[in-house]
């Protein structure tokens, strides 16, 4: 029933939304103009059904009222179509029509006992403003609704009013039908805001996974739900962890031969490569400097094979770069490895990024700066985790490493195969 109800809602507002004003209206505008030209229209249709009985009776002075407040809703359509009336202008004059109109009819009937309640079209003045206009503006339109509530009882005691005699069976009729009437034109109100409000609740949703879903591309999960539920500084120290950048062997002649475009398409290629490895092997991309690539292993969960996976990862994104092109380009890159101590977390308030602090970083990052292309360097400290692993490693000797003095390194060649 509501399903139906609410599509055939929908095809009348598709018909309606033809007939108010030549502007076009979004947002809260759209709104308060399908209110005002259905409400308009609803009236028009209610009243119309009420004229046969009325012919009927032969209470002519009613009848020739009941046109002119058709002619009333249709004239003021009109202006508005060819935008002479203004759209706040119409919703003031449908609110006040719902109330005096209402107590006009409901003279002319006789008072409220004999025109079978039909003041209660009043009701829609300050139900409509609740909607239309907030909260705000309910107390003056309710009091004007008690008014001519109490008028519509009151009048008849003190004035005469025509000679309307209606039969019981004719009042019975007259409150079914006005009382089903304004119940439906309530109910249409409310179940039209309820699927607005499922239609805005399952916008909000989708909003919310698109924000999630970016927010997990920025940050590990874990800290991301932290940062969810409220923005905080994070640092966490951590033991054990291995840090590897990877870098382009003769960046700048490459960029120099490259327009900026290309450099990016290029850039991008091989960077989206090194994620999906990266998501396959289920480490943590830090991030991307210019052409500089940073992974860590080991956090933000700690893990003992730390230093097993990211050389195992290093090997996948060597072998990647040596069998393709990209964007048209044969590469090499450094890689660089180191394992120890480090920070990671999140800080400021703004453009939040998950990043490393520490000596540990420092190292690895020199690992690949002094590196050979094609090659992945790495420390003592790497090698002694690796080779207790059965990893190949070749000492390449002693370098001079900024900061740190002459430093033993090894260039990693692979995995030994188990029998």
């Amino acid at each position: 029933m509501y399903q139906i109800l609410f599509s055939w809602m929908q095809r009348v507002l598709g018909v309606t939304d033809r007939v108010g004003g030549k502007r076009p209206f979004t947002g809260h505008d759209l709104l308060l103009k399908r209110i005002a030209v259905n409400g308009a229209l609803f009236s028009f249709l209610v009243t119309a059904i009420g004229l046969p009985n009325f012919i009927y009776l032969g209470q002519w002075v009613t009848v020739w009222f009941f046109f002119g407040v058709m002619a009333l809703y249709l004239v003021w359509l009109g202006l508005f179509h060819y935008d002479y009336v203004s759209l706040s202008w119409l919703v003031r004059l449908l609110m006040s029509s719902g109330l005096w109109l209402s107590l006009a009819v409901t003279l002319a009937l006789g008072g409220f006992m004999s025109s079978g309640g039909t003041i209660l079209w009043a009701l829609i003045a300050p139900v409509g403003t609740v909607i239309v206009f907030g909260k705000e503006a309910v107390p003056r339109w309710f009091v004007g609704y008690v008014v001519v509530l109490i008028l519509s009882a009151i009048i008849p005691q003190w004035v005469e009013i025509g000679n309307y005699e209606p039969t019981e069976g004719q009042i019975l009729v007259g409150f079914i039908f006005n009382v089903i009437m304004v119940s439906l034109f309530i109910v249409m109100v409310v179940v039209y805001f309820a699927e607005q409000r499922n239609e805005a609740m399952a916008l909000l949703e989708e909003e919310q996974e698109k924000t999630e879903a970016l927010l997990l591309n920025v940050l590990p999960p874990d800290i991301a739900h932290i940062l969810k539920d409220e923005a905080q500084t994070i640092a966490n120290y951590h033991e054990e962890a291995t840090v590897l950048f990877a870098d382009v062997a003769g960046f700048t002649p490459l960029s120099a031969s490259m327009t900026a475009t290309e450099l990016v398409v290029l850039l991008n290629e091989v960077f989206s490569a090194f994620d999906d490895l990266v998501a396959a092997f289920e480490l943590e991309k830090i991030k991307t400097i210019g052409d500089c690539y940073m992974v860590a292993s080991g956090v933000p969960q700690a893990r003992d094979d730390h230093a097993v996976v990211m050389a195992r990862l290093a090997l996948a994104m060597r072998e990647v770069v040596r069998e393709r092109e990209f964007n048209g380009h044969a590469l090499q890159f450094r890689f660089g490895m180191h394992s120890g101590s480090l920070v990671a977390g999140v800080i400021g308030q703004k453009k939040f990024i998950y990043d490393l602090w520490g000596d540990t970083v420092n190292i690895a990052s020199r690992m690949e700066m002094y590196g050979l292309a094609d090659e992945i360097q790495v420390t003592a400290a790497t090698q002694g985790l690796l080779a207790e692993e059965g990893f190949e490693l070749r000492p390449r000797g002693e370098i001079e490493v900024k900061g740190k003095g002459l430093m033993p390194v090894y260039l990693l060649q692979g995995e030994r195969k188990v029998n």
